[in-house]
């Protein structure tokens, strides 16, 4: 009797996690915190996870495209969209605060499919986020976003919807 109960549980917490995972939802505490919320009568609702999921997408999603116009990231009146013009599709040059050297940026197209990856700079593997807080530092005289944020997870999500279709080939080029 014992064992079945410990079962139950850990299919309990497993369910958590899955659906913490669909949901977009960083842990398990916070999925079984929502889980009323995508529950009823007969168990889980997939069409309400996958509902929940969409509007939590969306949201994420929208607060990403405004983060990457946002020109109040940085100190330097710059946005992610003002070197990689048209949202990322072309690529242009720009000037490295600290140094005060320009260098060509490539377009965002494909990038976010080439993450997470070693940086000789830093002498570590990076993931897209780190980048993008590189890129608010270096380029924009910004302050980085907590990783673990809404909004680092917000940009992050828009920047990757450029490498959509890309074949994935992390740690590969720029």
């Amino acid at each position: 009797m014992f064992g079945s109960g410990l079962l139950l549980v850990t299919f309990s917490l497993s369910a958590c996690g899955m659906m913490a995972g669909m949901m977009g939802m960083g842990d398990k505490w916070h999925a079984m915190l929502n889980m009323d919320e995508v529950m009823d009568e007969e168990g889980m609702n997939v069409q309400k996870i996958m509902a929940k999921r969409t509007e939590e997408e969306q949201k994420a999603f929208a607060r990403g495209r405004d983060l990457f116009n946002d020109v109040s990231l940085g100190k330097n009146g710059q946005s992610c969209n003002s070197c990689h013009a048209g949202g990322g599709a072309s690529s242009a040059s720009a000037k490295v605060v600290a140094t005060g050297m320009t260098r060509q940026i490539a377009s965002l197209k494909g990038a976010a499919a080439r993450y997470p990856k070693y940086d000789p700079a830093s002498h570590s593997v990076i993931t897209l986020k780190m980048r993008d807080n590189n890129c608010i530092r270096l380029y924009m005289d910004g302050s980085p976003l907590a990783l673990d944020g809404w909004d680092s997870s917000s940009l992050e999500q828009y920047v990757k919807s450029f490498s959509n279709g890309s074949q994935v080939a992390a740690g590969s080029g720029r």
